[in-house]
C-alpha cells in the first residue's frame, strides 16, 4: 500500500512539474487568443489556397476551420525534430517577411520577402540552438531565406510566428498572438490538417476585429505541435491537484480506520 501511494505521488508530482515548466516557459505565460472562429474571411482567395494546399475542396473551411492556436512547439521537445516551413503565397515582388519568435522582443526572420515559392528547414541542436537552412542554398540563402545558425533566442518548446510588411505604416509587424497586434486585432488565422499547419496573414491592420482577406501571406509549417494555452494547463494542473488531494485523504482515512 505504501509503495502504491508513493508511486502515485511520484507520478502526479512529475506531471505537475512538467505543467509548471510549460506554463512558465518563455512568453507562453501570456499566450491567449480569441475564440474560434475569430473573424469572418471576406475573400474566397484564402479558401482557394486552402483547397490547393490540403488537396481537397472545402475540407478545411476558411471560417469554421480556424483553430485559434498561436504558439507551437517542436513535435518532440525532448528530442527536437526538423521543421519544414513552406511559403505558399506572397504577391510577386512583395517585401513581406515571415519569421519566428519565442519572445516578442526577439524576432528572427525566416523568409526575407520577394519569393512566393521559397522553402526552409528549421532544426534545433542538443544545446537548444536553432538553425535555419534553405532547400536551395545556392540561390536562396541570404537572398530570400535567412540562413543562420546558433540562434539561442528561439526555443523548440514554445514559439510563435510573425509577418512584417515594411510598406505598412508603423512597420506592419503582425503576430500569430492577437494581443501582440495593434488594438489586439486578429491578424493571422491558423488551420491544421494531416499534421500540416497553415498561417494566413492579413498585412494591413484589421479594423473592428471581425473581417479581413487573410491572403497576404500564407505559410505552411510541418512537424510542429500546438502549444496549449496556460489557462488550459492551469485547469489541468488544478484537476490533478484535486485528484491527488482526494487520494491522499482516502489513504489517511484508511490508515486511521485500520489503526
Amino acid at each position: 500500500m505504501c509503495n502504491s501511494r508513493r508511486d502515485a505521488f511520484r507520478d502526479v508530482s512529475l506531471i505537475l512539474g512538467v505543467i509548471c515548466l510549460m506554463s512558465g516557459h518563455a512568453w507562453a505565460g501570456s499566450y491567449t487568443n480569441d475564440g474560434v472562429p475569430a473573424v469572418q474571411v471576406t475573400s474566397g482567395s484564402l479558401q482557394d489556397m486552402l483547397n490547393q494546399i490540403f488537396g481537397c475542396t472545402d475540407c478545411v473551411d476558411a471560417n469554421s476551420g480556424q483553430t485559434g492556436v498561436g504558439m507551437w512547439s517542436s513535435s518532440t521537445t525532448r528530442k527536437p525534430t526538423s521543421t519544414a516551413v513552406l511559403q505558399f503565397t506572397d504577391p510577386s515582388g512583395s517585401p513581406d517577411a515571415f519569421g519566428i519568435w519565442s519572445s516578442p522582443t526577439s524576432l528572427v526572420p525566416i523568409f526575407l520577402g520577394g519569393d512566393p515559392q521559397g522553402s526552409a528547414v528549421l532544426s534545433w541542436n542538443t544545446a537548444g540552438d536553432l538553425s535555419i537552412t534553405s532547400t536551395d542554398p545556392t540561390d536562396d540563402c541570404g537572398v530570400t531565406i535567412n540562413c543562420e545558425s546558433g540562434i539561442s533566442s528561439v526555443a523548440s518548446s514554445g514559439f510563435g510566428f510573425y509577418m512584417s510588411d515594411p510598406g505598412t505604416p508603423g512597420g506592419g509587424t503582425f503576430s500569430t498572438i492577437d494581443s501582440l497586434n495593434p488594438s489586439g486585432a486578429v491578424q493571422a488565422l491558423t488551420y491544421n490538417a494531416d499534421n500540416e499547419w497553415i498561417m494566413a496573414f492579413n498585412d494591413t491592420q484589421v479594423t473592428g476585429g471581425n473581417s479581413g482577406t487573410y491572403d497576404s501571406m500564407v505559410v505552411g509549417v510541418q512537424s510542429i505541435a500546438a502549444l496549449p494555452e496556460p489557462r488550459s494547463i492551469i485547469l489541468l494542473g488544478t484537476a490533478l491537484l484535486v485528484v491527488f488531494s482526494i487520494a491522499r485523504y482516502r489513504s489517511r482515512k484508511e490508515s486511521t480506520e485500520k489503526g
